[in-house]
């Protein structure tokens, strides 16, 4: 479980970030990276979070008629969208190595946001990146309320 409540932490010279508390992530755990919002953030969660979105796609694949070829794990996380782009353990001091590639593509200089989400987390390289994504959701919410206020 990654907790929720929004917190800012460094990065180390190495790519390193230190798991916030609150995250409950134990050393040992494996972490998954996804890229989302057009390379402007990622996402982060660990193994209950990657195994209960496989099953999700499991259920979904047999109502899908272009899902039905897909045989690997990895061909249904990309047909669902799900880009998955690192992967790694949490070291003994909860640290997590995050390639300096991946950073810089994300556009992280020293300092990581993390806004956690119960069983997962998004990760911002700035306040301004949180900011833009939270006027996102805001305007998502607004959208799909309209539509249902025109639909009654």
């Amino acid at each position: 479980m990654f907790g929720h409540g929004i917190l800012e932490h460094n990065i180390d010279v190495k790519g390193r970030i230190i798991m916030p508390a609150p995250s409950g992530i134990k050393p040992k755990d494996r972490i998954f990276i996804e890229s989302c919002f057009n390379n402007s953030a990622f996402l982060m969660f660990d193994m209950e979070y990657y195994n209960k979105q496989v099953e999700i796609i499991r259920k979904t694949i047999g109502n899908t008629k272009n899902a039905k070829n897909l045989t690997t794990i990895r061909e249904m996380l990309e047909f669902y969208n799900m880009n998955i782009i690192h992967t790694g353990n949490i070291d003994d001091q909860k640290r997590f190595l995050i390639p300096r590639p991946i950073l810089k593509e994300h556009n992280f200089e020293n300092k990581i946001i993390y806004f956690l989400l119960g069983d997962h987390m998004l990760c911002f390289p700035n306040k301004e990146k949180l900011e833009e994504y939270k006027e996102y959701l805001k305007e998502s919410y607004v959208k799909v309320f309209r539509k249902s206020l025109n639909q009654n």
